[in-house]
């Protein structure tokens, strides 16, 4: 061993046979290699990214996990001040996500010269105990992983310690609905319509009112969205449509509510029937002078508290 790489010895087999570690890379032959031995290496998962780099560039990040390692964080930040070059900061940050070395994948992030280091800050701070200790290190490495743009390494994170919630929010965040509404019905229920709202939300955005209209129907939230939504594209005709086709008493009332502001008085009191709201078609009647024809429809409903109106 001689870091950042591992070195194997591997023999093939009858002189002409695969040889053992065969993925790693051959490092010499010589007369070895009349006799079918290999010397083959592998870098250390935690220096991925290193083997082109320079000798000083190499030893500062050698010493820098070497006093993270045994907690001198001073010495660990003075032996990489100078390296400037972000692939490798990045790559090394990738490798923390596998290795769930967060206080090295926060000190990447930052040299990094990015804001995000912020985000897994934030995050290690949350699942941090009182005894120092992480309650949730996968989340925090699914954070990583996250800023470093690694979507489907959190994915397997989230989903490895059973955060479904956090993996609804990734799927939402990244544009995959269908696989956010899938979690949300099978693993995440509690969100469930909230996720159909955000769904529709975004469908709406996009101008696709029709799917919209479907998610918001599913989130509960269609009495009040659908409406606002169709009337603040202009799309009067398409609401009125939908409320006869849905048959709704709230938004029946919604409707007459509409026709009455706006000086629709007949319309009004056809939707205010077929809501069953007495006193409002009362109230439009009176507003009429007709007097009469509101006396018999407060007779007829057998509403006489009607009748102060």
């Amino acid at each position: 061993m001689q870091v950042p790489r591992f070195f194997f010895a591997s023999r093939a087999a009858g002189g002409g046979g695969a040889a053992a570690g065969g993925d790693h890379g051959e490092v010499g032959g010589g007369n070895g290699a009349e006799h079918g031995s290999r010397l083959r290496d592998k870098v250390m998962l935690d220096f991925v990214g290193m083997e082109e780099v320079d000798a000083a560039t190499q030893k500062g990040m050698l010493d820098f996990s070497y006093y993270l390692t045994i907690g001198n964080m001073d010495e660990a930040h003075r032996a990489v001040k100078l390296i400037k070059k972000t692939s490798l900061w990045e790559n090394m940050a990738r490798m923390c996500v596998k290795t769930k070395r967060l206080d090295v994948a926060e000190i990447c992030l930052g040299h990094m010269g990015h804001a995000r280091a912020r985000a897994v800050r934030d995050t290690v701070a949350q699942y941090t105990c009182a005894d120092g200790m992480l309650s949730q290190p996968d989340v925090c490495a699914a954070m990583v992983a996250v800023q470093l743009g690694l979507i489907d390494e959190a994915e397997k994170l989230y989903a490895g310690c059973g955060r479904y919630d956090l993996l609804n929010e990734l799927y939402q965040c990244s544009g995959q609905w269908d696989k956010a509404v899938q979690v949300a019905e099978e693993k995440d229920r509690i969100h469930l319509k909230a996720t159909h709202y955000l769904h529709a939300k975004h469908l709406e955005a996009m101008g696709q009112h029709t799917d919209a209209i479907v998610s918001y129907e599913a989130s509960g939230t269609h009495r009040v969205e659908v409406p606002r939504m169709l009337f603040d594209g202009a799309q009067t005709a398409q609401l009125q449509a939908y409320i006869d086709d849905l048959q709704d008493k709230e938004l029946y009332k919604w409707w007459a509510q509409f026709a009455e502001s706006s000086g629709q008085l007949e319309l009004a009191l056809e939707y205010y029937a077929r809501a069953g709201d007495v006193l409002a078609q009362v109230r439009v009647l009176c507003f009429r002078a007709e007097h009469a024809r509101a006396a018999a429809l407060v007779t007829e409903s057998g509403e006489i508290g009607r009748a102060h109106v």
